[in-house]
């Protein structure tokens, strides 16, 4: 017997992303969030040719390019770099192409 609530579900991600994955796939974490990542990709590149301000987009555009969050996974201490959590703050805000706030 199937949940009511889980079935509930299913329908709205089924209407919302399509399929719903099958076999292995459908024990996968990865599987389930593909469909759901590339309509949000989709949603932000139509954002991007309507966009006017030529900032928020060579954001957007550094943000969705391939590896650019790859520097969250290196370790603060590799190479002898330590940086306080201020330090931090400013490095991911000025990544992020925001702005910086003391």
């Amino acid at each position: 017997m199937i949940d009511p609530l889980v079935e509930s579900y299913m329908s709205l991600w089924s209407a919302s992303y399509g399929a719903l994955p099958t076999g292995n796939a459908s024990h996968k974490q990865a599987a389930w969030d593909r469909s759901g990542i590339g309509a949000i990709k989709d949603e932000l590149m139509s954002f991007m040719t309507t966009c006017v301000d030529p900032h928020q987009k060579v954001v957007l555009l550094a943000a969705m390019a391939s590896h650019s969050g790859d520097w969250l996974s290196a370790l603060p201490t590799a190479c002898g770099l330590r940086m306080d959590d201020e330090s931090v703050r400013v490095v991911v805000a000025l990544h992020l192409g925001l702005g910086v706030f003391f």
